[in-house]
């Protein structure tokens, strides 16, 4: 029995990354205006070629016979969209290989003792979403996010929780007290934990691999929710899990390792490795030929100064800045303090600016993307978190927390 039974196409389809929520509903709208299947709907609009449909297809008519389960068929779809294989090739080359992270759930664990004590959901949705992990072989967060019972964000918030725990950065109390007081923000968990003054990371880190794929964008939201809680659950890797569940290739996984290192010597930054990674696979070339092609080419990154991001991105005019900083050394907090007493901006464009600084500083957005993202937040009037997604940037919510 496949979750939600009339919604295994579209679980398959975003499950592989070939759409988005907003493309599905747009495609059930088109369906329903033309009176059509769903499938029709995203080739006719556009969105799929009927070849990749064609692929989607065939696996859900082996979920449909009992022949697959669904997080298999996830698994081969991803594959054969990521080496425009054939769902059968898929499957041959998942082998026993990409089998290792469909242990059942069990009844009670860590994670589900986190949900049920920080007031997220009952014992009973709870359950229930186990019992569909059970029948599916899907994540039970993933079922509780599909079933509406909690947010993508909450969620989100509860693993990472459980991660900075076992790297002993928080304990529980922080954790619990933390996620009550997100309510409907939409914030990282990490965000609100640097408010509470109980979190904050040290400068210098090096990029983590599973980092790495996010912000080359061969890991989506929903996926890398899923992804964690195998995490969590087995204690493996969180990279290694990104190859178990067919989201990125043996052969990726070696090249991220090696611009992991160039990273830490300094050869390049993290927004330039997680540039190379995802060029290398685009254009089927040497990760080295992807670090040539770069542009700008790599160099060594001069981050830019917290009032000159300012300036650059049209808050703040030049002449009044010079004023407020009377043209001597500060610090970035010491120069938000100023920016902020003059009344320059506000004290959210302070916090955003604060955290692009934080990202552009530890190399993981360039210049020119950290200009832009904080010109979005100015003239749009939204907040970091829509910004960067917005503008396509995938980035860690830990690296943004490093100026206190």
């Amino acid at each position: 029995m496949a979750l939600y039974s009339d919604d295994t196409l579209p679980i398959l389809l975003t499950g592989a990354n070939m759409i988005d929520a907003g493309v599905l509903e747009e495609g059930r709208r088109t369906a329903a205006r033309l009176n059509t299947t769903l499938d029709r709907a995203l080739v006719l609009s556009g969105h799929l070629t009927p070849g990749k449909m064609d692929k989607a297809l065939q696996a859900w008519q082996l979920v449909r016979t009992n022949m697959l389960s669904v997080e298999t068929a996830v698994k081969a779809l991803r594959l054969a969209m990521l080496d425009n294989l054939s769902v059968e090739d898929a499957l041959r080359c998942l082998g026993d290989h990409h089998k290792k992270t469909q242990k059942i759930p069990t009844i009670s664990n860590r994670i589900t003792r986190l949900l049920v004590d920080a007031g997220l959901v009952s014992h009973e949705k709870v359950q229930a979403a186990i019992e569909q992990s059970l029948e599916t072989g899907i994540q039970m967060g993933r079922v509780l996010v599909f079933r509406n019972d909690i947010t993508a964000t909450l969620m989100q918030a509860v693993l990472s929780s459980l991660i900075l725990i076992d790297e002993g950065k928080i304990n529980r109390d922080d954790a619990l007290y933390a996620i009550g007081c997100m309510g409907n923000r939409k914030v990282t968990v990490e965000q609100v934990l640097f408010e509470q003054d109980v979190y904050k990371e040290e400068p210098g880190q090096v990029v983590k691999l599973a980092e790495l794929f996010t912000m080359a964008g061969f890991v989506g939201d929903s996926d890398l929710l899923e992804c964690l809680e195998i995490h969590l659950l087995k204690g493996e890797e969180l990279s290694l899990v990104f190859v178990e569940q067919g989201l990125v290739t043996n052969h990726l996984f070696e090249t991220a390792i090696m611009l992991q290192g160039m990273v830490s010597n300094g050869t390049l930054t993290a927004f330039q490795a997680a540039e190379a990674l995802k060029q290398s696979s685009a254009k089927g070339i040497t990760v080295y030929q992807a670090i040539a092609e770069l542009n700008p080419p790599p160099q060594r990154h001069q981050p830019l100064k917290f009032e000159e991001l300012f300036v650059a991105s049209g808050v703040v005019s030049r002449s009044p800045l010079n004023i407020v900083l009377n043209a001597t050394p500060q610090t970035p907090l010491q120069a938000a303090k100023k920016i902020l007493s003059a009344r320059l901006t506000s004290d959210e464009m302070i916090f955003a600016g604060l955290r692009c600084y934080s990202l552009n500083k530890e190399g993981f957005l360039s210049n020119e993307n950290t200009v832009h993202a904080l010109q979005l937040c100015y003239s749009n009037k939204v907040d970091l978190d829509d910004a960067l997604p917005a503008l396509g940037h995938q980035v860690p919510a830990r690296m943004q927390f490093i100026w206190r």
